[in-house]
């Protein structure tokens, strides 16, 4: 969970930024904290409906590449921290 919200708290951030810098409008801040998501089914907030809704569009998007590659690289540290376990109880 915290790394979801690390990565959320940086794709915000990165947006912001991308905002910026390409003089977009003026942010409202009643469509913020307004906004409702269009898909408010049960599990499309888990892993496997963030990729059920990325991978719907046609072709496969960059946003898509970028979660494929979060979520491989997730996998990968749970690997590594629990080598580095068998390696330390040994």
């Amino acid at each position: 969970m915290e790394n979801k919200i690390r990565l959320l708290e940086w794709k915000g951030r990165t947006d912001l930024v991308m905002y910026a810098s390409r003089r977009s409008p003026k942010l409202l801040l009643e469509e913020i904290t307004g906004y409702v998501p269009k898909d408010l089914q049960a599990g499309s907030a888990e892993w496997k409906g963030i990729f059920r809704r990325l991978f719907d569009f046609e072709g496969m998007s960059l946003i898509a590449h970028l979660a494929y590659t979060q979520i491989s690289i997730a996998d990968f540290c749970k690997q590594m921290m629990a080598m580095q376990s068998n390696w330390d109880a040994q």
